[in-house]
């Protein structure tokens, strides 16, 4: 039950994270979707060490909400990165990573409970990895936004100095 509640949500959610993605945009999106993704994690490692089994698939769901949103917005982001070359390698790389961090984690999961002598860690683990996602997803959209705005900036001195005048609309 706990693993196919992240199972299905995924088969459905990517479509909604297109659409999500053409509103929203791809960079701030995926920190409001990485923080869905903390909630999950967060009430799945509260679920573990209270034994609430409820509270474990509803944390289990909202996290497969998040992570099957997230797979979409993260091959946006590539693509606006790749848009001529490398593009499949880029989306491979960072299918293979992700599937390469699952089976980390379930691959540790036993030992950081025998190390701890409570299996719970191994949530709180995640849930650590988590926010250091969402951090590293703050870095880049601000790394972003200030390239837009140096761009923006230097493309309006650039009209500027040719003698050309654009509408506001342009200039967004």
């Amino acid at each position: 039950v706990i693993s196919s509640s992240v199972s299905i949500i995924n088969t459905v959610f990517p479509i909604a994270g297109g659409i999500f993605v053409d509103m929203f945009g791809s960079i701030w999106g995926t920190l409001a979707i990485n923080t869905v993704v903390i909630i999950g994690s967060l009430l799945t490692a509260i679920a573990a060490k209270y034994d609430s089994f409820g509270l474990m698939v509803a944390g289990r769901v909202i996290f497969g909400v998040g992570s099957g949103l997230i797979v979409t917005m993260q091959e946006s982001i590539l693509s606006k990165w790749f848009r001529t070359q490398h593009l499949s390698i880029a989306i491979g790389l960072q299918l293979s990573i992700s599937r390469l961090a699952t089976f980390l984690g379930t691959l540790v999961a036993n030992p950081i409970a025998e190390r701890t002598g409570d299996w719970v860690w191994a949530f709180w683990l995640s849930f650590i990895i988590c926010v250091f996602s969402i951090l590293m997803n703050l870095v880049y959209a601000l790394v972003v936004r200030h390239l837009r705005r140096k761009a923006i900036k230097e493309n309006k001195e650039a009209i500027a100095a040719s003698g050309l005048t654009l509408s506001k609309q342009e200039i967004q």
